[in-house]
């Protein structure tokens, strides 16, 4: 329910509006004082101001001028009875957001009332946008068709619908954001904003602050009250990343925000309510991290509502062309290729590899590589620069062999007698091979083309 702070020193204006706008669902708390509005407005939120202009000693523009300070982004509309075209202009510099001249209708009154809330609604979104595009990998959308991927999107699509607590469990790198976005647009609050918070990249210092906000004055440099992530993702979802970082007393807080929905912001003796979905998400054992009394155990359970594990790419190779293709056509298009495509022989390399970083991994190699097609064809020079992907050893200048027969082989030339006798021994079958060595057989492909052996 939006709030709304009502401003005259008369008080039977203060009732007349009150009247006018409780029926259309605000809530309104009403000042008969400036400087009584401008202490509420330090106190509380609100998404709205309507104020008189000529009150003494604290005026409408003296308002105006301490909204600039502390709550910038509350839009103010100015109430007078004396109004003029330069007082107006003078108050729209200034930053108010419309002027109304007493006696008003009431339509007028709460048409102008049902605009400035939605462009304070437009510019919140407008801000998440924004970190959503700096945020962005360059896809809109989970890829991927292997069995691991099905069974994972069935999973997403069963939970998105209910209010439960989601934690997100993968490795680095997996598109853990982009399933929490997933849930978010599939879920009850998708009219509301996504707000994310990556628990891992703030000093723990600052932490407190970014997620519950804080008062004016409470701390070094607080010279405004400042929302913090609960509060701007009131009515929509919370994404929590890395959750596993928050040290054992912001745990604590986290999980009464949660459970009670309310919580004290930093420097602040009164409560705030809050109503938004919560995801979680982690790449570390939360359990080891109980263990270690690293991690609240009361914390995990409630996070534990319903898991939600991620697949490395390794896990599903099947769909690396899939996502091959996809990466090409984006990079492709900002560099003016849009025809840009893998070789064969590049397509196997990239399917034997075991990408430790994931997708973030594959996505970085062939943003790079797109730069150096030959034709629109990104081939296996093209990703010559990646010793990750060959292996240091193949990229090391090779030593001079001693003078002489030297009684032991190289390591390429073991490893790569090894592996034909393994394929001698399983008559080709690449499985049994990689059985025999004790790898997997990716592992075995990987290995294989290094050596030239396909």
């Amino acid at each position: 329910m939006p709030r709304i702070l009502v401003v005259d020193d008369e008080s039977r204006y203060c009732k007349i509006l009150s009247l006018m706008l409780q029926p259309e669902h605000y809530e309104v708390v009403t000042a008969t004082e400036g400087k009584t509005a401008a202490r509420l407005l330090e106190e509380q939120d609100f998404d709205l101001i309507l104020s008189d202009l000529f009150m003494e000693p604290f005026s409408g523009p003296d308002l105006l001028r301490h909204r600039n300070r502390v709550s910038p982004e509350t839009p103010f509309i100015a109430l007078t009875a004396f109004g003029s075209i330069p007082s107006a202009v003078e108050l729209i510099k200034e930053g108010a957001f419309d002027y109304l001249t007493k006696p008003f209708q009431e339509e007028y009154l709460l048409a102008a009332v049902r605009n400035a809330l939605k462009v304070r609604a437009l510019a919140e979104e407008n801000r998440n946008l924004k970190e959503l595009l700096k945020e962005s990998l360059g896809a809109a959308e989970f890829i991927g068709e292997s069995r691991p991927v099905k069974m994972l999107l069935n999973r997403v699509q069963t939970v998105a619908p209910t209010d439960y607590t989601v934690l997100l469990l993968g490795e680095t790198g997996t598109g853990k954001d982009l399933i929490a976005r997933l849930i978010h647009r599939l879920g009850t609050t998708k009219e509301g904003p996504f707000v994310k918070i990556n628990c891992a990249a703030i000093p723990s210092n600052l932490l407190e602050s970014e997620l519950f906000g804080h008062e004016k004055g409470a701390f070094t440099g607080a010279v405004a009250r400042v929302k913090g992530k609960f509060q701007l993702a009131q009515g929509g979802t919370l994404f929590l990343d890395e959750i596993s970082e928050l040290d054992l007393s912001l745990q604590a807080k986290t999980l009464q925000a949660i459970e009670d929905k309310r919580f004290y912001p930093l420097g602040s003796s009164r409560e705030v309510a809050v109503g938004c979905r919560i995801l979680a998400s982690s790449n570390r054992t939360l359990k080891e991290l109980v263990e270690q009394g690293k991690f609240r155990p009361d914390l995990l359970h409630r996070l534990m509502a319903f898991p939600v594990h991620i697949p490395a790419l390794r896990e599903r190779q099947e769909d690396i062309p899939l996502l091959s293709t996809h990466f090409l056509n984006v990079f492709g298009a900002e560099i003016g290729r849009p025809d840009l495509h893998l070789n064969d022989e590049a397509h196997e390399l990239l399917a034997a590899y075991p990408w430790p970083g994931n997708v973030r991994e594959l996505m970085n190699v062939l943003r790079s590589a797109a730069l150096l097609n030959r034709e629109g064809v990104v081939g296996v020079e093209a990703l010559s620069a990646y010793p990750f992907i060959w292996g240091e050893e193949e990229r090391e200048e090779a030593p001079t062999p001693p003078a002489g027969p030297s009684p032991l082989p190289t390591l390429a030339e073991a490893e790569r007698d090894l592996i034909r006798r393994a394929l001698d021994q399983a008559m080709g079958n690449k499985t049994q091979a990689a059985k025999m060595l004790g790898i997997s057989r990716s592992h075995l492909r990987y290995r294989m083309i290094l050596q030239n052996l396909t």
